[in-house]
């Protein structure tokens, strides 16, 4: 893996955005912004399964809800994912060995899998009130996985 990580680092579109005075800043910010978007519709989506009333209208179904707000979020994951990939070309070697990095990558991964998978399945049933247990345990730890996302990614740049 660590071969890999040094041709992608060897790549020309890494020193590319290793060594221009704007790319990297660029796209740092729209990483940063992507990740907030994504971040706040999964808790968006979290905070509904603990029971909370997000819009101003009667309350729709999850299943609505989570159709209509997921898109975004998912947009703003491949936008998180792309740039993602671009920063980390750019200081491959440097952040493989960085262990909040791995920590980061593993709960984005645990976070999307989770949700890909337990949100068809909860937003399925219709709305409850109060919401059963179960979507509140589930709603609890997605939003724990994300504060952890945030953590370790604001814990790379000191580690």
């Amino acid at each position: 893996m660590l071969e890999f990580c040094e041709w992608l680092y060897e790549l020309r579109v890494s020193q590319t955005v290793r060594e221009s005075t704007w790319v990297f800043p660029t796209l740092d910010a729209i990483h940063i912004y992507s990740m907030a978007i994504f971040v706040m519709v999964m808790a968006a989506v979290d905070l509904r399964l603990l029971g909370f009333r997000i819009e101003q209208q009667p309350r729709q179904p999850l299943s609505h809800f989570t159709r209509r707000v997921l898109r975004w979020g998912w947009v703003a994951f491949g936008v998180h994912a792309l740039s993602g990939t671009l920063l980390f070309a750019a200081g491959a070697v440097d952040y493989y060995v960085n262990p909040a990095f791995r920590i980061k990558i593993l709960l984005v991964l645990l976070g999307v899998a989770y949700h890909w998978v337990v949100l068809p399945v909860v937003a399925k049933r219709e709305e409850a009130s109060p919401m059963p247990i179960g979507s509140k345990l589930a709603g609890g730890f997605g939003l724990l996985l994300w504060v952890g996302v945030i953590a370790a990614a604001r814990w790379i740049a000191y580690v």
